[in-house]
């Protein structure tokens, strides 16, 4: 099933009436959630979440505010490659998403000073559409992340 860049969100009613988000997507796309609730006037949208797909399908446990009306929209932010970077138990945990069987550069930098130089971290053969990269620990010093897709060598 390919989405091609529009996604699609159901929402719904739980059996104990609770409400429940689904959003279906390309894996390995990031997409953003907001929402209103009320939509007569010029509201804006507010942002409720942004998902990274690691799978066709994802439940979206934070459902916004307690309203007695709320509607929702979900929009594409970006296509693969992508890498979340994830704050858990004081680890840097990397997600990267892309085409499997590419090989991709990680990189990263303390500084995003205009010359600065980005540094190797590691080049990832990628083997499903998303990967984990593990821990990678913490320091002191803001640390960025990049990923960069190799070229491709014809024969």
């Amino acid at each position: 099933m390919s989405l091609d860049s529009q996604p699609i969100l159901k929402a719904g009613l739980t059996t104990d009436l609770e409400r429940e988000l689904v959003l279906y997507g390309n894996p390995g796309w990031i997409y953003g959630i907001e929402y209103q609730t009320n939509l007569s006037g010029s509201a804006p949208w507010s942002f409720l979440t942004q998902v990274q797909m690691t799978a066709q399908l994802q439940e979206i446990s934070d459902t916004g505010p307690n309203a007695p009306s709320i509607f929702y929209r979900a929009y594409g932010v970006s296509a693969p490659p992508t890498l979340a970077a994830i704050l858990s138990s004081n680890q840097i945990h990397l997600t990267l998403c892309g085409v499997p069987g590419t090989t991709y550069t990680i990189e990263y930098t303390t500084n995003q000073a205009s010359g600065t130089p980005w540094l190797f971290l590691a080049d990832i053969p990628l083997h499903d559409t998303c990967q984990d990269l593990g821990g990678l620990g913490t320091n002191a010093t803001p640390t960025y992340y990049r990923v960069v897709q190799q070229p491709t060598v014809c024969g």
